[in-house]
């Protein structure tokens, strides 16, 4: 369906050299994009941001690219806590994929949804500030340390 329909649809508005360019253009192109997109997902989701619920692995928070990818830029969240069905945890953090499901599942077209619980999640977060804080102070010490003393 994702190359016939825009090959059809070229091929009715012009002919052999529609259905071609619908081919190329609405089938080849539109995957190659698609492929793309989905790929930059996981390489800026793991180099842009923050990471406030876990630092085992490279996957960041960004707000800028949850914009861009539908709430998948709150990748450091996905990777700690994946049988949540949100990525945007916050009422605030831009989620549209989550309010979706959310929607679908008040019209009884999805059900039971994982939730982690607030506790859980504050917990987490206050664990990684520790310990983020502790690598800090460890970071200065080892500069202080390290630095040619000031005559």
């Amino acid at each position: 369906m994702s190359f016939a329909l825009p090959t059809l649809l070229g091929a009715w508005w012009n002919g052999w050299v529609g259905a071609l360019g619908g081919f190329l253009i609405g089938g080849v192109a539109k995957v190659v994009v698609l492929q793309h997109c989905t790929f930059l997902i996981n390489s800026a989701c793991h180099t842009i941001g923050r990471q406030p619920y876990s630092t085992k692995c490279s996957a960041r928070d960004s707000f800028l690219m949850a914009v861009f990818t539908f709430g998948e830029g709150y990748h450091n969240y996905h990777h700690e806590f994946q049988h949540d069905y949100r990525n945007g945890v916050k009422p605030w953090q831009w989620d549209p994929t989550k309010w979706l499901i959310w929607t679908l599942s008040k019209l009884g077209l999805v059900n039971s949804l994982r939730r982690v619980p607030s506790e859980a999640i504050r917990s987490t977060q206050a664990r990684v500030r520790d310990l983020q804080s502790k690598e800090s102070r460890i970071s200065l010490v080892k500069a202080t340390i390290t630095s040619p003393a000031v005559q």
